[in-house]
């Protein structure tokens, strides 16, 4: 809310930089209830670089930054104590706003209303990362955010083209264990260069599916547990216990008030049926699951597990399942009933 005479100097700043005519035309349309539009900016934390960027929704943007310092696009804040390489090919999600109405009198007792300009308006960048991570099978969360007003800076004091978010902060630096990387002078920056196996392959009909899928609080609790769980600067303990969480929102919907051992069997049996092809492949998974439940149980009710080769691989075949039974869920839908499927209700269905 400005006084008049503030307001009057932020037009005339306006003018200064964007000239009359484009003030004036910004000022009519504000006038005649036109929304003020902004953009939220999502800088993200993970490894790998899309194939290409995508947008799964009306208003939404994922795309990710070049692997050289001089072909940064113009949002890209500058930030103290991170250098240029820091933000090479990280991804970035933007996320469009509109907000009206632009100008009231503050006697109206007017409400502003921002909201988002999405096809669902309550989606936010968290549930993005999660969706990104089940799709690319790897860790993604949020570094720091930041709106940008684009132009409409023109009209502030500072003439700062980004207001940091106060949320979260978590900026992670990247491993870059197994990739091939070099970094060349360039006469305007850096650059660097990855091999293709880190090129995330993401359809945005998919990635827009699974967003929508998670609407499902069940399912949504199963794909965040999941991320959590593919965090590898948490401890093995807080994984594994993050996976049986997963697994069990996954497979065990109506039957959470079990005993320990009824769990245990029905999740394992579940994913068995649900994911396997036949009886040996349905015999191996169903032992994964088994072990890697008696692994989470060991760290919920002892509160460790031995960190080892044969534990780190248990937990990574296990997420590999958990996660095909949550692709296959938003994929396929769920059983009418999980008994039957045991029974083999998939073969008289044609579900595959």
């Amino acid at each position: 809310m400005s006084e008049v005479p503030d307001f009057a100097q932020a037009l005339v700043r306006g003018a200064a930089f964007l000239g009359t005519e484009r003030a004036a035309r910004l000022l009519a349309g504000w006038a005649d209830d036109e929304p003020v539009a902004f953009k939220t900016r999502v800088l993200l934390n993970g490894e790998g670089i899309l194939a290409e960027p995508l947008s799964p929704m009306d208003g939404i943007r994922i795309e990710s930054l070049p692997l050289s310092s001089h072909q940064f696009p113009y949002f890209l804040p500058r930030t103290k104590g991170r250098s240029l390489g820091d933000y090479l090919a990280r991804m970035v999600i933007t996320i469009d706003h509109l907000t009206a109405p632009a100008l009231f009198h503050p006697s109206n007792q007017r409400q502003v209303q921002a909201s988002r300009a999405t096809a669902v308006p309550d989606l936010d960048a968290a549930t993005i990362c999660t969706a990104l991570s089940l799709e690319a099978d790897t860790y993604v969360d949020i570094a720091f955010s930041w709106t940008d007003f684009g132009e409409l800076v023109a009209f502030n004091k500072g003439h700062d083209n980004a207001i940091w978010s106060v949320g979260q902060q978590s900026y992670r630096g990247r491993s870059y264990t197994n990739m091939t990387i070099t970094h060349a002078s360039h006469p305007r920056g850096i650059a660097m260069a990855l091999d293709d196996d880190w090129t995330l392959h993401i359809t945005e009909e998919e990635l827009g599916r699974t967003l929508a899928a998670l609407a499902d609080d069940q399912l949504r609790v199963t794909a965040t547990r999941w991320q959590s769980s593919k965090n590898t600067s948490a401890s093995l303990e807080d994984r594994y216990i993050d996976l049986r969480i997963a697994l069990e929102s996954l497979y065990l919907r109506d039957f959470l008030n079990e005993n320990s051992q009824e769990m245990r069997f029905r999740l394992a049996v579940f994913g068995a049926w649900h994911l396997g092809a036949g009886f040996a492949d349905r015999r191996t998974i169903r032992k994964k699951l088994r072990d890697a439940y008696d692994r989470a149980s060991g760290a919920v009710h002892l509160g460790i597990v031995e960190n080892t080769p044969e534990n780190r691989d248990l937990l990574s075949d296990a997420q590999a399942l958990c996660r095909r039974g949550a692709l296959r869920l938003i994929a396929d839908g769920e059983p009418q009933d999980w008994g039957d499927l045991i029974l083999g209700a998939d073969e008289q269905t044609g579900l595959s």
